[in-house]
């Protein structure tokens, strides 16, 4: 397989797939096939593949796990077979931020076999030309409207997910945002604050937007990114949406809110159709008012998409403030469980770590 558009290059290298269904095995190897791969393909599963016979001129290895029930072995396992200079990649059925999680903090690419596959082709060459790729999940809450508690509830699902997970967790308040941080977290700091035992903070500046080589040195495993999006043109929805692995789209019940919301999902659907866009959008009403000038069936007619999630109306001050409470509580632990792929009960990512590190 060729890498890269210079014409000197003369080394085919070759890719290896190995999967227990005949049938996505089959549909693998057509997918890369006619992208002009060399491949060879294996119906075992990965405990039965021998990677020492077929090393020479190795480029990537794609592993087909169908439904996985216990991740960290199949990581274990992976990791004492395959070696990391090959380009690992694992094909699953799991939709799951905390595996795809799991498997990149190992250095091994992830995609859900369902939304994901037509990314296959694009992963392996940018796993292969960023070796030490980030292994953040980009989280991504979206605004379609001045005022409708985007700050806040972006705050609340990052203290939820580090709260959950107890892992490293970042909130970055977008350039277009209203800059009120300090006020729900009650920290004063003026850009940013880094912290341990709890999440960290940045104000993104509006040179800066998009652009944050001071992270680098810094290895997060969530960024929660509050943009407020009501203001933005379409080549900045594009490069926010090919920036997530997840976005909430926060809307109301006001036709204004609505109609952002749908230029939104229609740039979305136009990317998904050329292999870009986030895959995962949790469109997730907010009702900041008793007053309803358009109902939940009359917002899902006009985005031609299903609302997934409810923030309920509540009459208590207290709300606006860095307290979430009572329903207002529980739906946005429900919302995190939904952009997580997981519940509170399940295996945190430090546990599902403990034994292998």
């Amino acid at each position: 397989m060729f890498f890269g558009t210079q014409k000197n290059q003369s080394i085919q290298k070759r890719i290896v797939v190995i999967s227990q269904n005949q049938n996505r095995l089959s549909l693998i190897s057509d997918y890369l096939t006619v992208r002009g791969a060399e491949l060879q393909t294996f119906q075992c599963a990965i405990k039965d593949f021998s990677y020492q016979l077929h090393q020479d001129l190795l480029e990537a290895i794609i592993i087909d796990l169908g439904e996985i029930k216990k991740e960290q072995e199949d990581i274990a396992l992976i990791c004492q077979v395959l070696p990391t200079s090959v380009v690992r990649i694992v094909l699953a059925n799991n939709d799951s931020i905390i595996i795809k999680q799991s498997f990149l903090d190992k250095g091994i690419g992830y995609l859900h076999f369902n939304t994901q596959f037509q990314q296959l082709y694009t992963e392996i060459k940018d796993l292969k030309t960023h070796s030490k790729k980030s292994s953040s999940i980009h989280i991504g809450i979206l605004g379609t409207k001045g005022g409708i508690g985007n700050s806040f509830i972006s705050y609340h699902i990052a203290k939820i997910i580090y709260q959950r997970y107890r892992t490293k967790t970042l909130l970055m308040q977008g350039a277009y945002s209203s800059f009120n941080l300090d006020l729900l977290s009650n920290q004063e700091f003026d850009e940013q604050i880094f912290r341990d035992g709890d999440i960290c903070l940045i104000k993104e500046k509006l040179e800066n937007f998009l652009s944050h080589p001071n992270l680098l040195q810094h290895s997060f495993n969530f960024i929660i990114y509050d943009h407020s999006m009501q203001c933005m043109h379409k080549d900045q929805i594009e490069q926010i949406l090919n920036a997530l692995d997840c976005a909430v789209l926060l809307i109301s019940h006001e036709l204004s809110s609505i109609r952002k919301a749908k230029e939104i999902l229609i740039t979305n659907d136009f990317l998904l159709s050329v292999n870009q866009g986030v895959k995962k959008m949790i469109i997730t009403l907010n009702e900041l008012s008793p007053n309803k000038p358009l109902g939940k069936g009359e917002i899902e007619e006009i985005l031609d998409k299903k609302i997934h999630s409810i923030i309920p109306f509540n009459h208590y001050k207290e709300e606006l403030k860095s307290i979430a409470k009572n329903k207002t509580k529980k739906e946005l632990e429900n919302l995190v469980s939904q952009i997580m792929g997981s519940t509170p009960k399940q295996r945190t990512i430090k546990s599902l770590l403990k034994g292998f590190l």
